[in-house]
């Protein structure tokens, strides 16, 4: 990408009032676009998707993968000002963006190369209310756009000039349009005029002229066009009533049925295509809830409608090199969040916002497996487990043991396992004696310790007992983890309370408790409930403090809540994520988000929203615990997961080194310094170093990679006081290029030590 494009960093606002309706097809057909609006989605020669979106303050802006499927950059400014945008890839491999200034004056922006840099803006030479791109059977593209006069127009990019043909009028009086290819070639547009009545017009022959125009049927506020896998069209539209209809052809490049209803209310639509050929439609409903329904089967009937996301005031989707499908669309409060297959055709990763390469909090090395803990019985595994030091500095692993599914044990365990070890990180833990017996009859439940150590006690909070309609948390103290007192009932709550954990909270002076619950007892969305103890005997009425956009009765994407602070800031680890529910042929430990554990951050103890996303981590059952020299852990365990395990996790949110170093409090007589953000970052061939020192001092700058390994040192010297600059190259100590990823920019002087992040892309 263009290395002088500047970037911008922050919270991503979209205006609500711009729609766009962007349309595709796999890899290799031809591809469908509808109305132009404030974001579209393309995917460059090399496979990459390339988005391009239009903030509140009217300037286009784009993000790219980094690489096919992958990474994304951080926002770059392309152009501005400009009011809406449509985006596609000509037959050179060059991508083409057609964008409406705020004088309605079109402009066209175009890569240079195959996926990579742009030429100087050109203007067509007309004005635009809307536009959008089609390819056709030739991968030529086609320009369908509504001049200032309300002409429905067309034209063609010729080429190898990439100059485009005079516009053709196809209608006279047009408010919206969206555009498909026939199976034969031949390209078919819709479009509603001004009393919002719905037409359409065809080509004759393919590359011919058109037919005169049709009235289609019914009116049109919103329209979006898919071709099934049989090559049958179909149309998707809103009409004045905010009902959603689909037509379709009877036979494909043939006629059109009589159409149906397809959902009851809906703002914005528009579509996608699986790798199978079913297609998949994005609608905004109720309260602006994004939804979605797809084919069952190609060209087959249709899903109900299940909830995709929260809200969205704007859809576009592309589909990634292997088949996957992408959707990208901004809330309410205007923040740009994207949602993925995991894999092809199936399986949807989450509502996620879009992060900056610069927002990274934390780095999980791949996951290692230091194996802590094994149950002695075969076919046995842990899950959800804590870890707590005890006053004698031994280590305790407390956690739920079970048999796997189909190990043909169907003994419903009555007890925690309980492990010791001198060292948190000893390879293998030693099995102890269980902490206690409760009956679990009558599908009670035994599950989820916690343990915490508070005025020479310790208290162990868990779920157990109780029908499974109402689970209970319990509490049990202890004086030294061996002997257990009877269980105390702290409260009842709705289906799936459990999973308990509990620290102090200093900003209200009082304990706080954690668990995964549903919003009412019948089910409702998913959440991570809260409720306040001075005692840690009596709490407070239930609070929420994440909401999930899942919805269910069973287990769900809100388990195994943990928490903890790192400054001002809170982190919210919780999973399985992505989430699906389990089926008889694909239960919930084999689907794809198992191992799926989601980071949030907020500066409140109380409060998470999806906008808050900091990170994935590939591991069920996290537990976030601190080494006594200052390491810190992720665990990970689970069904068929064969047993607990850790890995090192290293934090980047500056309060430390970011590599397992404390930092040092200032002290008087030696320099004060400030190393700032180097510039351009994310950077290709070179980025600048920048650090101020308002005393005189010596100063080593060193590059460090995610692993902790020094990798190159740029100063090792005494400076003097004032503004310095020190050039980096993305070569290591042996002059060798090293790989794109991220590094950290370590300053050291005689009093402390800052960090901060560096993302090269080659």
């Amino acid at each position: 990408m263009n290395s002088t494009i500047k970037k911008l960093t922050g919270t991503v606002k979209v205006p609500v009032t711009l729609i766009f309706f962007l349309l595709f097809s796999r890899t290799g057909e031809p591809a469908y676009a509808g109305t132009a609006s404030s974001i579209a989605a393309v995917q460059n020669a090399d496979g990459r998707i390339e988005l391009l979106y239009i903030p509140n303050e009217g300037f286009l802006y784009h993000r790219w993968q980094t690489v096919p499927g992958g990474v994304w950059s951080d926002p770059a400014l392309l152009y501005g000002p400009a009011k809406a945008v449509a985006a596609e890839r000509d037959a050179g491999g060059c991508v083409n963006v057609l964008l409406i200034r705020p004088d309605s004056v079109m402009i066209q922006l175009l890569q240079h190369t195959p996926g990579d840099g742009w030429n100087d803006p050109a203007e067509p030479g007309d004005s635009a209310l809307t536009l959008s791109l089609i390819r056709d059977h030739d991968n030529q593209l086609h320009l369908f756009y509504i001049d200032t006069e309300h002409r429905l127009n067309h034209r063609q990019q010729i080429l190898p000039a990439k100059s485009w043909s005079p516009a053709s009028m196809l209608a006279d009086d047009a408010v919206k349009a969206a555009a498909g290819l026939n199976l034969d070639g031949r390209l078919e547009v819709f479009f509603s005029d001004k009393s919002s009545r719905l037409f359409h017009k065809w080509q004759d022959t393919m590359s011919g002229s058109w037919s005169q125009a049709s009235v289609f049927g019914g009116t049109a506020d919103q329209i979006a066009a898919a071709r099934n896998e049989d090559g049958r069209l179909e149309v998707f539209s809103i009409d004045t009533n905010q009902v959603l209809r689909h037509n379709w052809q009877t036979a494909p490049n043939s006629g059109w049925d009589q159409g149906a209803v397809f959902v009851e209310q809906a703002f914005n639509v528009t579509t996608g295509c699986n790798p199978d050929g079913r297609i998949e439609v994005f609608y905004t409903g109720n309260n602006h809830l994004l939804f979605h329904r797809w084919q069952l089967a190609p060209n087959s009937a249709w899903s109900e409608p299940v909830q995709f996301g929260w809200s969205a005031s704007d859809i576009a989707t592309q589909v990634n090199p292997d088949g996957r499908l992408e959707v990208f669309y901004p809330d309410a409060d205007g923040i740009l969040f994207h949602n993925w297959q995991t894999e092809p055709g199936m399986h949807w990763a989450g509502e996620y916002p879009f992060q900056g390469t610069a927002d990274v909090f934390f780095h999980v090395n791949e996951i290692s497996q230091i194996p802590i803990y094994t149950t002695s019985h075969q076919n046995w595994h842990v899950n959800d487990h804590c870890f707590i030091r005890g006053k004698d500095g031994q280590w305790h692993m407390f956690g739920i043991v079970w048999p796997d599914p189909d190990s043909g044990d169907p003994m419903r365990p009555d007890y925690f396992g309980h492990a010791v070890a001198s060292e948190l990180t000893q390879p293998a833990w030693i099995e102890a004696e269980p902490p206690f017996h409760e009956p679990a009859d009558n599908g009670s439940v035994l599950w989820a310790p916690h343990v915490i150590l508070h005025n020479d006690t310790y208290y162990m909070f868990y779920c157990g007992g109780g029908a499974l309609e109402r689970y209970r948390i319990l509490l049990r103290t202890s004086a030294d983890l061996i002997s257990w007192s009877d269980p105390v009932l702290l409260f009842e709550d709705g289906f799936q309370a459990r999973d308990p954990m509990v620290r102090w909270c200093d900003e209200e002076k009082r304990w706080t408790m954690y668990y995964t619950a549903t919003e009412d007892p019948g089910g409702g969305y998913f959440v991570v409930a809260c409720r306040t103890s001075t005692d840690l005997f009596h709490w407070s009425a239930r609070g929420i403090a994440y909401r999930d956009y899942h919805t269910g009765q069973t287990y769900g994407p809100t388990e195994s809540p943990f928490v903890i602070q790192r400054g001002d800031m809170y982190y919210l680890f919780i999973g399985p994520r992505p989430h699906d529910y389990p089926t008889e042929t694909l239960p919930d430990w084999e689907h794809p988000g198992y191992d799926g554990t989601d980071v949030f951050r907020s500066d409140r103890w109380d409060r998470w929203e999806n906008a808050g996303y900091a990170g994935h981590i590939p591991v069920h059952a996290a537990e976030i615990v601190r080494a006594v020299n200052g390491d810190w852990y992720i665990s990970r365990a689970g069904i068929k997961r064969g047993g607990l395990y850790l890995t090192k996790m290293i934090w980047l949110d500056g309060l430390d080194s970011g590599i397992q170093e404390e930092v040092s409090e200032k002290r008087s007589g030696w320099p004060d310094f400030i190393l700032k953000q180097n510039r351009p970052n994310p950077f290709n061939t070179g980025t600048e170093l920048y650090f101020s020192l308002l005393k005189p001092g010596h100063v080593r700058l060193e590059i460090i990679d995610t692993k902790g390994r020094i990798v190159k040192i740029l100063a090792d010297e005494r400076f003097m006081a004032g503004d310095h600059r020190i050039t980096w190259n993305g070569s290591g100590s042996d002059e060798n290029t090293l790989p794109s990823g991220l590094y950290i920019s370590r300053m050291r002087t005689q009093d402390r030590v800052e960090i901060r992040k560096l993302m090269m892309l080659k």
